[in-house]
């Protein structure tokens, strides 16, 4: 009777490391870790895998080490093959390069791609997201950071015809028109001083940005980099100039938005 009513052990239920549905929650764990920025660690996590276990009883985790050593890659590579067939059938691509550094002043490259696929769908690709070399003075710094970052094999996966970014172009048009003598002694240009000024006061205050947030507004501060980003602050300002002007209040300052 014992032998007869005796059940399996619970690992021999659990998914194989081919079958099909243990590969595809594997994807989208990697997929997940990837996106959303998550630390390996988050695969010990007792309350995570209880989570995915209420979902599928079945399914095996692996270990931070493989994450680490082998599945990564593996999906990296995988990424990589598609975005090489997906530029295969392009004939026309924008590239964007972004510079930045973090609070560290740790300098960053980025490229991306810019297309539309044959469904007419506008889509974006980063093709290099890296830490670039710090500047040191050398003549050569430039071909150490294309050497470092594989540039050139990145580039080689575009097609040959490539178009200057339209958007970047506009900016600099933009910039060259706001740096004008007659435009920047103009009205407009008041404007937008006084409301870059009041916004960046705004939100760098710790009364008065709760206090438009419990009100339910939310300013966009300007950036020098982005070609719309003034239009974007000013249209946040007139959404609700009544609450812009009590934040303005509640910071001294008595001088209303016109």
């Amino acid at each position: 009777m014992t032998s007869f009513f005796k059940t399996k052990p619970l690992q021999e239920n659990k998914f194989s490391t081919n079958h099909i549905t243990q590969r595809s929650m594997v994807k989208k764990l990697l997929d997940s870790i990837a996106c959303d920025q998550l630390p390996l660690s988050i695969v010990e996590s007792k309350t995570f895998r209880a989570l995915l276990h209420e979902a599928e009883l079945r399914f095996v985790f692996p270990s931070r080490t493989t994450l680490r050593s082998s599945l990564l890659l593996q999906r990296a590579n995988d990424i990589k093959s598609q975005l090489i067939k997906e530029f295969e059938n392009l004939s026309l691509i924008y590239l964007t390069l972004d510079l930045w550094t973090n609070r560290k002043m740790v300098s960053f490259l980025g490229v991306t791609v810019h297309f539309i696929n044959s469904s007419w769908e506008l889509k974006s690709r980063v093709i290099v997201k890296n830490e670039s070399i710090k500047e040191n003075g050398d003549i050569d710094n430039v071909d150490i950071l294309e050497e470092e970052l594989d540039l050139n094999e990145a580039l080689a996966l575009l097609p040959p015809d490539r178009s200057s970014c339209f958007a970047h172009t506009q900016q600099i048009c933009i910039q060259d028109a706001f740096n004008d003598p007659n435009v920047r002694s103009s009205a407009i240009a008041t404007v937008i001083h006084k409301c870059c000024s009041n916004v960046a006061a705004i939100r760098r205050s710790t009364v008065v940005a709760p206090f438009l947030e419990n009100i339910g507004v939310s300013l966009q501060a300007a950036n020098a980099t982005r070609w719309n980003s003034q239009l974007t602050m000013l249209k946040s300002v007139l959404k609700d100039v009544n609450g812009v002007n009590s934040a303005i209040c509640l910071l001294g300052s008595c001088k209303n938005v016109q």
